[in-house]
């Protein structure tokens, strides 16, 4: 112990049990907060009265309620009362809540056949009065706890008209939502004609909603008067005819990100207004005529567009598609660019650029996705729309179903020095190529040091025949490194001294290996071929 001509200092140990968080600055432990799960973060407001203060006012804290209504089942009463106790705790409470409420099957669709036509369509059945009566008690929860409400998702199967106009909107209209920052409504299964589809009412959220930022609606129609709810908004995700509707600016003045699906080209001339603030843009566009290209050319002005082109089997517009004005702002950017061209979860050919190699990083994104094309009409396309850009472009990552498109879009690329190659058949050493190369053209890449070939299916370990690539593709005198990620190669993909190109072989031994490496299972994960001579 210390001591002094005063006489013992004091002991400094202090009880086991002393609470030291006391002593940690306010703003410290908000930044520990930002950083914090949303499961611990709850559990932090747990600790004590001044981490409790300070996480209830984070704004990253929120209570998940989700309800999927199912009145088949025997528990569905106690579930619906919990429910709708939880929600009134959280708004005693002044807790924000995010809120999920589905309800699919008690809004089940019928099919019914037109007379006329003989067409099948959706239609709406009549609610039971047990649905009505959960629809009524869980959406007045709901309206009463708009206060705390910072996310809502609302998933309909096929309503009636009725249904939201008689037992879901009034409750929304009933009080603001000052919290709320998120608001869908979806409706899966969208019945005809349009006029069966409600429409968003003009007091939704009492007219006040100041933090809505991003709005998803399918399956109901938007006023062309301004809902005053609606105009904080920043992102739009609309699933609906765009019917009266002229100018969407004056609906959502503060939107940045649009997505749109069901629209027809004769609505296009409605986007051209907000082409100015938009950063980010994908719709789906039927009933193309052949003047689609000019129509489709004042949207080229936005930095991000994603866009799904419907061909009419009975048309020819394929041959007037041209998206040449997307691609003006792309050449003039210093990277090189990369490509992909694949077929994304919806199945249907998608051709994607950007400016860089991360979608995250990148500043210009185009996207293309191609429904109804034949083989032909695609190959068509994309020779024409590619080719003057084949100069810009760094980086490839293409499906392998598409590899044998690429001479056709391309006679050379130059400043190339990665191609990355899909593999998603397991059989594929069996199969023909979807695109058949039957010209023997082949795209020169001087610059290409990078080839990899990456299983969709690891699993499955499909073995690739290395007579594709080198059908495909002209290295240059680069020496190429060759990486596989759950492929295996049938046969070696050398590359001859002197000029570099690629050679079939089925072994390379007497070949300058430069590098050989293997995985964990022991299978070739890279190889890498000298190209000069001895």
């Amino acid at each position: 112990m210390l001591s002094s001509a005063f006489g013992p200092a004091p002991s400094l140990s202090l009880p086991p049990d002393f609470d030291y968080s006391r002593f940690v600055l306010p703003e410290l432990l908000l930044c520990i907060f930002d950083h914090l799960p949303q499961k611990d973060l709850i559990s932090a407001s747990g600790t004590c009265r001044r981490w409790r203060a300070l996480a209830h006012a984070h704004a990253n804290l929120y209570y998940h309620l989700a309800l999927d209504v199912d009145l088949a089942r025997d528990d569905m009463p106690q579930t619906l009362n919990e429910f709708c106790a939880g929600l009134l705790y959280l708004r005693t409470s002044n807790l924000r809540a995010r809120v999920v409420v589905d309800w699919t099957k008690v809004t089940p669709a019928a099919i019914t056949v037109d007379q006329t036509t003989g067409l099948e369509h959706p239609a709406a059945l009549p609610p039971t009065p047990q649905s009505s009566a959960a629809v009524q008690t869980v959406m007045e929860a709901i309206g009463n706890a708009l206060s705390v409400i910072t996310k809502l998702e609302l998933v309909f199967g096929c309503p009636t008209k009725a249904t939201l106009e008689e037992d879901v909107f009034p409750h929304l209209c009933r009080a603001a939502a000052p919290q709320l920052e998120k608001f869908s409504l979806d409706v899966l299964t969208l019945s005809t004609p349009v006029k069966n589809y409600p429409s968003v009412p003009d007091h939704l959220f009492a007219g006040a909603a100041p933090k809505l930022a991003h709005v998803c609606l399918s399956g109901v129609l938007i006023k062309p008067q301004p809902i005053p709810a609606l105009l904080s908004a920043s992102a739009l995700e609309l699933n609906t005819p765009l019917t009266g509707t002229e100018n969407l600016l004056d609906l959502v003045p503060r939107v940045q990100e649009l997505t749109l699906r069901g629209l027809w080209a004769s609505d296009l001339a409605k986007l051209y207004p907000l082409v100015n603030t938009l950063q980010k843009l994908t719709f789906v566009v039927a009933g193309l005529t052949t003047n689609v290209s000019e129509q489709l050319r004042p949207l080229a002005q936005i930095p991000q567009t994603s866009i799904t082109v419907v061909v009419d089997d009975s048309s020819d517009v394929s041959k007037h598609l041209s998206f040449a004005p997307f691609f003006e702002n792309l050449k003039r950017r210093k990277r090189p660019l990369s490509l992909r061209l694949n077929e994304e979860d919806t199945g249907f050919p998608t051709l994607a650029f950007s400016d860089a190699d991360s979608v995250d990083e990148a500043q210009l994104i185009r996207a293309f996705c191609f429904m109804g094309c034949t083989n032909d009409e695609l190959r068509a396309v994309l020779a024409a729309n590619l080719r003057p850009l084949g100069a810009y472009i760094g980086r490839v990552a293409v499906g392998e179903h598409f590899l044998e498109l690429l001479p056709d879009c391309f006679v050379t690329l130059p400043v190339m020095d990665a191609l990355v190659v899909y593999w998603d058949d397991a059989l594929e050493s069996t199969n023909a190529p979807r695109f058949a190369n039957t010209e023997g053209k082949r795209v020169h890449c001087p610059n290409l040091w990078q080839l990899w070939l990456v299983s969709l299916e690891p699993e499955s370990r499909p073995e690739v025949r290395a007579e594709r690539l080198q059908r495909v593709l002209r290295p240059g005198k680069i020496p190429v490194l060759q990486q596989y990620s759950g492929v295996r190669l049938k046969q070696r993909l050398v590359q001859k001294s002197g000029d570099g190109d690629f050679a079939v072989v089925d072994s390379d031994e007497g070949y300058n290996v430069l590098l050989r490496g293997y995985d964990a299972d022991g299978h070739l994960s890279a190889v890498q071929y000298g190209v000069k001579r001895a």
